[in-house]
Parts: structure tokens; sequence; C-alpha cells
């Protein structure tokens, strides 16, 4: 993130954002607020992802889904549009199966564009994956504590942490 002088001082300097999980984003909106432009770099970074276990994959998924629902609970709760597989699910008949092909087709699609690298047998995980991906979306309804390096606090709004803990 690369911000003016002038930008800094105008949305009162990082002391604002010292106890903010997402602060990246909280100070986007901040400069935005001060009628400044947000603009996105045009270069692309690859995002490596280390191999972790599925539990360690569904608290970062979790602790991301948690972050967008403290910036905005409607734009988050919207993000359920995304996944029609579990309401497909609850059509019943055929539906189910012809989402589920079509979110593997996309997948594909997908890594065919960026030059990812899948296998076979992953595109048949997709489906499974869309439904660990909805149970995820459910947790920050029901749990607003979240686990950071070695802290553990409770999300407020725009991700402001409250009553930190260092987690044993």
């Amino acid at each position: 993130m690369a911000i003016s002088r002038e930008t800094l001082q105008a949305i009162g300097g990082f002391e604002p954002f010292a106890r903010v999980l997402a602060e990246d984003q909280a100070i986007g909106i901040a400069v935005k607020r001060a009628g400044f432009d947000v603009v996105l770099s045009p270069l692309i970074v690859r995002n490596v992802v280390v191999k972790r276990s599925l539990r360690r994959a569904l608290d970062r998924q979790i602790r991301w889904n948690k972050i967008r629902y403290a910036f905005s609970r409607p734009t988050y709760s919207a993000e359920f549009l995304l996944n029609p597989l579990p309401f497909a699910l609850l059509a019943g008949g055929m539906f189910p199966l012809l989402v589920a092909i079509l979110r593997i087709a996309q997948v594909a699609l997908l890594a065919i564009v960026t030059d990812a690298p899948l296998r076979g047998r992953d595109l048949l995980l997709v489906p499974l994956l869309d439904l660990l991906q909805f149970g995820a979306q459910l947790v920050p309804y029901i749990d607003n504590r979240v686990t950071w390096r070695g802290y553990t606090a409770r999300l407020g709004r725009n991700t402001e942490l409250i009553d930190i803990a260092k987690t044993a």
C-alpha cells in the first residue's frame, strides 16, 4: 500500500488503525471517505498458499469471512448468492447435479485461463468445497472471535479488535 503524507494526515495517521485486524481495508475506506481516490495496481501478484491442513484452511477462511462481515453485513450476506449449490440441494431433483457440474466446469475454465495447476481429481472436490464454504459463511453470524498470531479478540465494527487476550 502506498499513501502520500497528505493523505495519511487527512485520515489521522496510522494511530486510528492500531487496533484493527484488517487495517489495509480500513485505511482504504478512510482514504476514500476523506475524498481521495483509491486505485488498485494493474500488476497481478500471485498468492502462493502453502499446503496446510483442512482445519487450518477452514480457520483462515472463517477469519476472512468474519472480517468481511465486520465491514459490511449486507454485502457479506449477499455473498451467499455466489454459492448456488446449497440452494440447489434444497430445490432437489436433478438441479443439484446440474449445479455441481457447472461449478466443476467453471473452476476448470478458471484454471485454464489463469494457467493454474489443477488435477482432474481436484475438480471432483469442488462441490464438497462449496458446501464447506457455505458452512464457513454461517460462522460470523454466531461467533465474532478471531485468533491471529497468538492473540484472541472479538471483532467489532470495521474489524476493531475488542478484548484482546494472549492465547495460551
